[in-house]
Order: structure tokens, then sequence, then C-alpha cells
């Protein structure tokens, strides 16, 4: 089941756009990462290119960069059961810093309800 009123964007105006009209915007990676880093002069210091670098390292950059108010992984498990398992969440995200508040949300449980999520220490 997918999220009501998302959007997909592969830009920071789009999700601009997005939000204005009360909706959620769920990022298209690539286009919205070189997207942002024209905006702030980046060129990839802060991304890494290994297999430990995956989708929440990458959700968790674009918060910090576009000042979200929170970031909301959606997964697999549920959030008590990902606070058992060190790979719950990828090797890099525990080293980022700055970020936006972290939240979960098991996108397969029908409830779709979102928990705030502490990293791994």
């Amino acid at each position: 089941h997918g999220v009501p009123h998302a959007v997909l964007v592969s830009s920071f105006d789009e999700c601009l756009s997005v939000w204005q009209s009360e909706r959620i915007a769920v990022a298209d990676p690539q286009p919205l990462i070189d997207d942002l880093r024209l905006k702030h002069d980046d060129h990839g210091r802060e991304i890494s290119a290994t297999w430990q670098f995956t989708s929440d390292s990458i959700a968790a950059w674009i918060g910090r960069r576009i000042n979200a108010r929170r970031v909301v992984f959606g997964k697999s498990i549920d959030l008590a059961d990902a606070q058992r398992r060190e790979d719950a969440v990828d090797g890099c995200l525990p080293q980022m810093v700055d970020l936006p508040p972290l939240s979960w949300c098991n996108m397969r449980d029908d409830s779709l309800t979102i928990s705030p999520f502490e990293l791994p220490s």
C-alpha cells in the first residue's frame, strides 16, 4: 500500500510546491541529490559511494539539506524489532551529524504508525 497524498519529487522546488499543497513529498533520490548539490555547491563530499551508504543515509542527508522538520524511514519491520538489531539502519547513518529528528514507519503494518527513532549508539 502507498502513502495517501504522496507525490514523487525530483527537485527542492517540487518539494516546496508539494508541501504548500499540504501533501507529502517522496524523493526520487538521484535527481533530488543532484539538485541539492547544485544549490549548496556540494560536489558529493558527504555522500559515500559505498554499499554502507544506503537509502537511510540518503534520506537523512536530504532531510538535513532541506532543513526538514523530521525524516521518516519507511521500513519493513516494526520499530521494536529494529531497536534490537544493529543492522536496522545502514552503518553510515550513526556517523552523520546535525540531522533532523528521525522517525520510523513499518510500511507493512496497515496502521502506518510513525514513531520517533533514536539512532543506535
